[in-house]
């Protein structure tokens, strides 16, 4: 049973996307970044973009993962009866055509479950609205929402167990305020163009 009822509430509030916003049955456990890339057993998701995979014993990759989440979020699909699981690291605005192409992509089955993790406080407030409208209208549990707040997210997603974990960069506990985003929006964007550039 997910939180769509909740959250399709909680959508209507005026103050939706002013504060930190997060529904789940239990706070994230953390995973060190050593053991995400141990035996090269990760893919990195860019913002923009996505990756599906399919656990398997002895198999990689075992997580899907993305670092430095702030103005961007990500929804994970995860299908619970095949151990197959897609990440989808998103910017852009009006991005519901390129959801169902996504859903399409993980093959459309009957034990599927969400989550939702990202953003910034004040940002994306309609696209995120309409993308967990979207999954409650598909009968798709949205068992994690996370979003928003003023912090930077780095996100490991367990293809094995169908999990997401907050990922440790230094392989330590962060300090008090150590996540901090120190962008602006503006810088973001910036940054994000520069990355998609093609190299010369």
């Amino acid at each position: 049973m997910g939180f769509e009822e909740v959250v399709a509430r909680d959508l209507q509030q005026k103050d939706f996307g002013s504060l930190r916003y997060v529904m789940q049955y239990k706070e994230r456990s953390h995973i060190s970044a050593s053991k995400v890339d141990e035996f090269g057993s990760s893919v990195y998701v860019d913002v923009d973009s996505s990756a599906i995979a399919r656990y398997s014993d002895g198999g990689t990759p075992a997580y899907l993962a993305a670092k430095n989440l702030s103005y961007d979020w990500l929804v994970t699909l995860y299908d619970i009866n095949s151990c197959t699981g897609g990440l989808w690291r998103i910017y852009k605005k009006g991005c519901i055509g390129g959801l169902e192409k996504f859903e399409k992509g993980l093959g459309r089955r009957a034990n599927i479950e969400a989550r939702v993790i990202g953003l910034q406080n004040g940002h994306n407030t309609p696209t995120v609205k309409n993308v967990l409208s979207h999954l409650t209208e598909q009968n798709i549990p949205v068992m994690e929402v996370d979003l928003f707040g003023d912090e930077l997210r780095h996100i490991a997603f367990d293809l094995k167990r169908g999990m997401a974990f907050d990922m440790l960069l230094e392989n330590r506990i962060y300090r008090p305020g150590e996540l901090k985003n120190g962008l602006t929006a503006d810088q973001f964007e910036a940054q994000t163009k520069t990355k998609a550039k093609p190299k010369q």
